[in-house]
């Protein structure tokens, strides 16, 4: 019966007149079917491998969402309100606010040399820094913003797509253009120079359900200049397990995994944010303290906890272990914050230009102004020139906009999935020993003859022996 089937080799060992032939049809056959299981078995390899390809595709589109700007004075704290600052910040800062003629008045008896320096002595600036850091981050939420810039203090003009817009369209947080334009006071007299040493703004593009991180991801932008913030936009699509890594958290996950989710309204699950929980996670869980740089208040930790103290040189150095610990191994918390599953990235680019023009100097002091009665006392008994000074150290002007409406897709996507496989397997068992759909059906026919046979052989010797 297995000659009639449509497979090749087997029904040629069984058709061949000769012991020759047949062993020459036999061995055939199985040389044939261990090349078979050769790339069967690599087949079922390549297809647990998960392989993927990346495809990058560039989009035309004739108007695309506009993404959050987000933006930090460089001075935390005003400096007529340390009074306000509790009593270890206003013993920190008092009396540091400003030094702008410097101090001395005759010649030095000795001048610096650079052979004296002890390089087991703590930097001054780092020193106060740092304490500045453990002290601010124990104050309430509340405190830490009043003591800070509000944006009715610090725009001065506001325009997207060419119509005004103004405070009621900012959030506030703690840490022919097409696009956003802001003109932006700083106030530099509150300034406070240990722990504001440059003047300016952070300014950072990211998109609206993202947690900004202005200090790490944003670009510095300095008074008396138009900053000009281009950006095109990168959409990044992972996969997800086995093909991937990524994950679509849900609402309660991301809140067990992302400090900032309840910073501002929509805060979605981002891998920075959830490496800095991360990291926050180990500190307090190895040090019985929190690393003040980052944000510790916090529902995600549990059980309130608070900052490393620098005056505790156990929780310093065990904060400063984990820290290193991280710097060596970026993977140490790869599997509890894999990568956004879709993630937009905006690519900036920056040039700057002097601001403003001379012909327009007189329209920002009438700007600053109009802006209060504070501003506007300390600048009617200034001199042209004290005011042009005024304005340059103290005003700047920012437009981000799109500069390209075209923007990149990156797609990974599987490139060997279950219907390639068994295309492959297919392949595979019909080239090497012909087989095919059909054949099993004549197996499962020559199956169903042979149990026919065996049956009627049975029955015919059960009657012999009676």
């Amino acid at each position: 019966m297995i000659e009639r089937t449509g497979m090749h080799g087997l029904p040629n060992v069984y058709r061949s007149s000769g012991l020759l032939k047949k062993m020459f049809w036999l061995i055939t056959t199985l040389f044939a079917f261990v090349f078979l299981i050769w790339q069967v078995t690599k087949a079922i390899m390549f297809y647990y491998s998960y392989p993927t390809t990346t495809k990058f595709q560039l989009h035309s589109s004739p108007s695309l969402p506009f993404p959050a700007v987000s933006f930090c004075n460089l001075n935390p704290i005003r400096s007529e309100l340390i009074e306000n600052a509790g009593p270890s910040l206003k013993g920190l800062l008092k009396g540091k606010e400003s030094n702008r003629n410097g101090t001395i008045t005759k010649k030095p008896t000795s001048f610096f040399d650079w052979n004296d320096t002890d390089s087991s002595e703590e930097d001054n600036v780092y020193s106060v820094n740092s304490q500045f850091l453990e002290y601010y981050s124990t104050l309430p939420k509340k405190s830490r913003i009043d003591l800070g810039y509000n944006i009715t203090n610090t725009l001065l003009a506001c325009s997207i797509e060419g119509k005004k817009c103004g405070p009621k369209d900012f959030k506030l947080f703690n840490n022919y253009f097409y696009g956003l334009t802001l003109t932006l006071f700083i106030d530099q007299s509150q300034y406070i120079k240990e722990i504001a040493e440059s003047a300016g703004i952070q300014l950072v593009v990211h998109d609206p359900t993202d947690m900004p991180f202005p200090e790490d991801k944003g670009v510095a932008i300095s008074p008396g200049k138009l900053s000009f913030i281009g950006f095109q936009l990168k959409v990044s699509n992972n996969l997800s397990p086995p093909y991937g890594i990524c994950n679509n958290f849900s609402k309660l996950e991301n809140q067990n995994v992302n400090a900032f989710w309840n910073e501002l309204s929509n805060i979605s699950y981002t891998e920075e944010a959830c490496m800095r929980t991360c990291y926050q996670k180990r500190v307090i869980s190895r040090c019985d303290c929190a690393d003040p740089r980052y944000n510790f208040h916090s529902s995600t930790f549990k059980s309130s906890v608070e900052p490393c103290k620098r005056s505790n040189t156990t929780q310093t150095h065990c904060k400063d272990k984990v820290e290193l610990e991280f710097s060596r191994n970026s993977q140490l918390c790869q599997t509890e914050c894999p990568a956004e599953c879709v993630k937009n990235i905006f690519e900036i680019r920056e040039s700057h230009a002097q601001w403003p023009s001379l012909p327009k100097t007189g329209d920002i002091i009438d700007l600053l102004q109009m802006k209060n009665e504070v501003i506007y006392n300390r600048l009617k008994d200034f001199t042209n020139e004290k005011r042009e000074t005024f304005v340059s150290q103290n005003v700047l002007k920012v437009h981000v906009y799109y500069s390209s409406l075209t923007f990149l897709k990156i797609s990974r996507e599987a490139t060997y999935q279950t219907t390639s496989l068994l295309s492959d397997l297919g392949g595979q068992v019909g080239l090497w020993l012909g087989f095919s759909v059909i054949t099993i059906f004549e197996f499962f026919e020559l199956a169903l003859d042979s149990s026919i046979l065996l049956f009627l052989k049975c029955k015919t010797a059960n009657k012999k022996q009676f």
